[in-house]
């Protein structure tokens, strides 16, 4: 089948194969039509996969100038594409129209990691998986910065200490562009001080503010030690989704007799929080008992028998919740996380809601060997645990629970030791409710 279609003279099959699923004959398909269709016009092309396909087909062929019939193109995936040909190949004439495209800020974060990358690329930039922060400074001198692009700038800047003052994210925080609203909240939650827990609950508490902007910043506040007089307030909310956002964000918080009370007249008035109130208060949650972790079809047909429909982005805050599921301290979703077990960001695409679950539910079970956590003891009795990254000359560098390397003179180390369980615990399934683990599943489906 690769044979022939690497010769084949049929140029809608072509498009059709290069823009299926299966990587093996798409990427022949795209040499079928580098081969046969070398002057195709990607102008009677209506579909973008179609016209992704024909640019990488020119690619192929080094057609350098055929690469300014895309320039125009408004579809992600075939910008995305223009700027990796221009910096694989670093067709230094193409700047200005990376720069331009840069500054317009209408892309999503993906898209504006690649133009970064690109001029990165273009530069020689010895370093080009670090941010290049002088860059991103520069961008940010522009007085009239599109609101999309300050939002991916101040994501950007996340990992570098002290990159933004807090009167700035307090300024930030009150923007009209939600995404610029997102990041700042995003900052906020990390951030000490009475401040910073104001502003996230005057946003949680705004009736007027966007119904997202309000659940991030709910979630925000469960952060370290709970907003619990605010988040009790939010509890009470007639909005399903702002009640239970408040009590994950109160698992973990302290309170007086009252408070305690007021969960108890919740969980009693709304049956479907009464498993939230439940964890809240340290009590068992679970409706009934589990099935076994290793009967994960059992736990799929209860997951599906539930009501309703699963909120992804709902599960994007579970995983990235810093009580229940942490998923966000070890895997890593569109940049946000830590980077220490596998980068989640195109889970969907090559695994199955089943198989998914499974992992969950036994993450030790198909452990990869370059995943394993080694335990290395120095002769100073100091111990390190951490994943295997590279070793030569006389340092060893490990990558920490933390997501920061670990690197150890390997003439100092007593001994050390690898492991067959996973760094992820066991029983994360059991710190969710079934609606929340079907929420998590959902939003891990959808990162394709």
């Amino acid at each position: 089948l690769r044979r022939l279609l690497r010769e084949s003279k049929d140029f809608r099959a072509l498009l059709e194969t290069a823009g299926g699923d299966d990587p093996f004959l798409r990427n022949t398909a795209i040499t079928g039509l580098a081969r046969n269709f070398p002057d195709a016009d990607p102008d009677k092309l209506n579909k973008p996969a179609q016209r992704t396909a024909l640019l990488l087909a020119f690619k192929e062929n080094r057609s350098h100038p055929k690469l300014r019939q895309f320039l125009g193109d408004a579809d992600p995936q075939v910008r995305f594409e223009v700027l990796r040909w221009i910096a694989d190949h670093k067709l230094a004439t193409h700047r200005g129209y990376v720069e331009a495209s840069l500054a317009k800020g209408d892309y999503d974060y993906r898209l504006f990691l690649a133009h970064m990358a690109c001029l990165d690329s273009l530069d020689k930039v010895r370093k080009p998986d670090q941010p290049n922060v002088a860059r991103a400074r520069k961008l940010f001198s522009n007085e009239n910065l599109p609101g999309n692009l300050h939002a991916h700038l101040v994501r950007y800047l996340a990992s570098e200490k002290d990159a933004f003052e807090l009167p700035q994210l307090l300024q930030w925080s009150h923007s009209q562009n939600s995404a610029l609203q997102h990041e700042t909240i995003w900052h906020l939650r990390n951030s000490t001080g009475s401040k910073p827990r104001q502003r996230l609950a005057e946003l949680a508490l705004d009736k007027k503010a966007p119904r997202p902007i309000r659940l991030q910043a709910t979630a925000a506040l469960g952060q370290d030690e709970p907003a619990a007089d605010t988040l009790l307030q939010l509890a009470t909310s007639s909005d399903p989704a702002l009640r239970d956002e408040a009590l994950r964000a109160l698992v973990g918080a302290h309170f007086e007799a009252s408070g305690t009370a007021a969960l108890d007249s919740l969980a009693h008035n709304a049956p479907a929080a009464a498993p939230l109130v439940n964890r809240v208060l340290g009590k068992p949650f679970a409706q009934k008992k589990p099935p076994a972790d290793s009967d994960s079809a059992a736990w799929l047909e209860r997951l599906d028998d539930l009501s309703g429909q699963p909120d992804p982005a709902a599960g994007r805050r579970i995983f990235f919740h810093s009580k229940l599921a942490r998923c966000g301290s070890c895997h890593q979703v569109d940049g946000r996380g830590t980077r220490v077990g596998p980068n989640l960001s195109f889970i969907g695409r090559s695994i199955s809601r089943a198989r998914l679950l499974e992992n969950i539910l036994q993450p030790s079970k198909e452990l990869a060997p370059h995943y394993r956590p080694w335990t290395i003891v120095m002769d100073s009795g100091l111990q390190h645990t951490g994943i295997a990254l590279r070793r030569g000359g006389n340092a060893e560098v490990y990558l920490g629970i933390d997501g920061r390397e670990i690197r150890l003179d390997k003439r100092k180390i007593r001994h050390k030791h690898s492991s067959h369980l996973s760094l992820m615990p066991a029983g994360l399934a059991h710190t969710l409710t079934l609606p929340e683990l079907r929420d998590l599943l959902a939003f891990l489906m959808e990162c394709k």
